[in-house]
């Protein structure tokens, strides 16, 4: 599901619309890519929206809100969404897909603890690499 605000007239724009879609097409393989920037601008309440969907989420996508920054330059807390996502046990990957307010990717990723860039955070992995890397 993607925003209104910034994308005009979208197909499907919230997670209920996207999960609804989902289960109409009743296959195993297809599932939801949680845009957590796109959730925010759209719905906010994401950690019940996560919770709700969660049997229903592959992929979960972040950039704060508004400005699609990184995390930590907006209004989203990503360190209590990372922490419920490992508490309701999310196993999948979490792609970063913002606009590096310090110009370079590399320079952005301060806000990231350097044991969470391999993958580990706190005592569960959350998968935390970058794309294409497995």
């Amino acid at each position: 599901a993607l925003n209104t605000i910034e994308n005009g007239p979208y197909l499907l724009s919230s997670t209920k619309a996207a999960a609804d879609f989902v289960h109409s097409v009743a296959r195993p393989n297809v599932k939801l890519q949680y845009d957590v920037y796109h959730m925010q601008r759209m719905e906010g309440n994401l950690t019940a929206t996560i919770r709700q969907h969660i049997s229903d989420i592959a992929h979960v996508q972040v950039a704060d809100a508004p400005g699609r920054g990184e995390p930590g330059t907006g209004e989203i807390s990503y360190s209590f969404l990372f922490r419920q996502l490992e508490e309701i046990g999310y196993a999948g990957y979490i792609g970063l897909e913002y606009k590096p307010s310090a110009g370079r990717t590399l320079d952005s990723l301060s806000w990231l603890p350097k044991a969470g860039r391999s993958g580990q955070i706190g005592s569960g992995e959350l998968n935390l690499r970058p794309a294409g890397a497995h």
